[in-house]
């Protein structure tokens, strides 16, 4: 794998989010824009990218194969060697989905697993799938929330949504909550950034407070900002309406220091939505607590009186409020819990780098015109 690779991925993600709407290329063509995000990206600051990438060339980039040769493949099943020389299992599923949907979640002896756990970033509707189909074995499907979830500007079931409550006698959902602040250090190799951010919970609310902080590249002093409501306040259209009142009009000059890291702090607000979900979803397996037994949870409206037997739970986990009840416990070691554990997303940029960290990986492609041609992708390990 080339040097630096890392680097490649924030501008792909960055065109991702804001071209459109931004009516200029925000990284190929103009290079005071590029020393906007280059300043405070982390492992990256000070190093020229060597690839700019648009969705697909960034799936070439790291499948070493076009994405539209994926794309023309019905019902794929196949290995792919990343550009770090690791082999990805590829296996795809096309419209109408029935029960071989279920196929995607088996391990190596073809055995369909009890229970897997999605992360999810979009993708919803593959969860309410698999809900109205009948698996050739029981099947419990846990949502894992966090705040990094929460935070994210895209369209979210929230952890209290009746939604959960949509079980048939084969698949059952099951809602989680992991309700510990998320911080990120600077130079962390996931999120790719030279900020320090915290992700909090306000208190009888699903909001989620960011604080973003980082040390001035030449100087002691330290830029600080907040924001009140991440997902209202990192959507597209917020940081479209500053880059474009304060930023693009002055792209022709050269910005000082502090602009440049202001600047790059809004662009990474809307980047930061899906990598602090991939970095969740990177380190779930070890913020279990080591014992790895928890409770597992399904909503229950009439549940008040099992409250107290949910306290048994690992701490870190809540049920959200006082309409669930324990359903039973369940044992995992970590490199088993890894193997049932699946970022969920539709964003192509997503899936590269969740799959070059190593993530199990559902993608839920919809085809904008052929129904035949919508899919659903798994890459695991």
């Amino acid at each position: 794998m080339e040097q630096n690779v890392e680097c490649n991925f924030p501008p792909t993600e960055i065109n991702h989010d804001l071209n459109p709407p931004v009516k200029i290329n925000l990284t190929a063509k103009n290079q005071h824009f590029k020393n906007l995000y280059s300043t405070s990206i982390g492992l990256c600051s000070g190093k020229q990218p060597a690839h700019y990438h648009n969705d697909s060339d960034m799936f070439e980039y790291v499948f070493q194969q076009p994405l539209e040769s994926l794309k023309s493949v019905t019902n794929i099943d196949d290995n792919m060697q990343l550009i770090d020389g690791v082999v990805c299992k590829i296996k795809g599923i096309n419209k109408p989905y029935d029960n071989t949907l279920f196929n995607l979640f088996k391990d190596d002896n073809d055995r369909l697993f009890d229970d897997i756990f999605f992360v999810i970033d979009t993708g919803d509707n593959l969860r309410d799938t698999l809900v109205g189909l009948t698996p050739p074995k029981n099947i419990n499907i846990h949502h894992i929330h966090s705040n990094a979830t929460l935070a994210d500007s895209a369209p979210k079931t929230r952890p209290d949504s009746k939604k959960y409550s949509k079980n048939n006698a084969n698949v059952k959902l099951y809602s989680w909550y992991y309700n510990n602040n998320l911080t990120t250090s600077n130079q962390d190799k996931i999120l790719i950034s030279s900020f320090n951010v915290e992700n909090i919970k306000k208190p009888q609310s699903w909001d989620i407070e960011q604080k973003w902080t980082t040390t001035f590249i030449q100087d002691v002093s330290q830029y600080k900002n907040r924001v009140d409501n991440a997902k209202k306040e990192n959507n597209k259209n917020v940081i479209k309406a500053y880059l474009e009142t304060y930023v693009i009009p002055n792209t022709s000059n050269e910005f000082s220091l502090k602009s440049k890291i202001h600047s790059s702090y809004f662009i990474q607000r809307k980047r930061s939505g899906d990598y602090f979900q991939i970095w969740f979803a990177f380190n779930l397996p070890n913020l279990i607590s080591s014992s790895w037994r928890f409770n597992l949870a399904k909503r229950s409206p009439n549940a008040k009186d099992d409250v107290a037997d949910a306290t048994a739970a690992a701490a870190a986990f809540n049920v959200p409020g006082d309409i669930f009840q324990v359903y039973g416990k369940i044992k995992y070691n970590p490199i088993e819990f890894k193997k049932r554990l699946f970022f969920v997303t539709g964003d192509w940029p997503a899936v590269c780098w969740a799959v070059l960290n190593k993530i199990n990986t559902i993608m839920v492609f919809k085809h904008p015109s052929i129904i035949e041609k919508s899919c659903i992708y798994k890459f695991s390990f």
